[in-house]
């Protein structure tokens, strides 16, 4: 009877032992919850600054680009860029950056001509001595791209201002 007693005793001691238990691994575990969901938060505002700070950078190439861009005589590039000098092959990186940040560029004219160009570029790339230009086509893209350009410009440089 005694060990009976004992036994029952034991057996409520040690039930109550795992209830307290039990109800602090729970606090730990909100505890950690509430850290992990704090940890989230600020790794999204990180990523948020990160992507900021990208976009703007991106926004500044783009502009250096875009006025590089502006200053091509495309009457003279159109005789060149099929065996590009020091000059062409600059223009045709500006080009080819500018269309890589397409994504920032409303005007669907724009990245269409960017688009038709760096298109063109790879052809002369991979048919070199056959191939046949499209003079008229690349002229054309390039005015298209230099008379609505300077929109994006302000829009980037405006967005550029507003950061400080």
């Amino acid at each position: 009877m005694n060990m009976e007693i004992f036994s029952s005793v034991a057996l409520v001691v040690f039930t109550g032992l795992l209830v307290w238990a039990t109800y602090k691994l729970a606090e730990h575990t909100k505890t950690l919850s509430d850290l992990t969901r704090s940890l989230v938060r600020i790794e999204e505002k990180r990523d948020q600054i990160e992507n900021r700070q990208r976009r703007l950078g991106d926004l500044r190439k783009a502009i250096e680009v875009a006025e590089t861009v502006q200053t091509i005589y495309s009457e003279a590039f159109v005789f060149h860029y099929v065996k590009p000098d020091i000059t062409t092959d600059i223009q045709i990186q500006a080009i080819q950056t500018l269309q890589s940040f397409k994504q920032y560029i409303d005007d669907a004219d724009i990245r269409l001509c960017l688009d038709g160009l760096c298109n063109e570029f790879d052809s002369v790339r991979r048919e070199k001595n056959n191939y046949r230009p499209k003079n008229e086509t690349i002229s054309q893209n390039i005015k298209t791209i230099q008379n609505k350009v300077q929109s994006a410009i302000n829009k980037w440089r405006d967005e550029l201002s507003s950061v400080g």
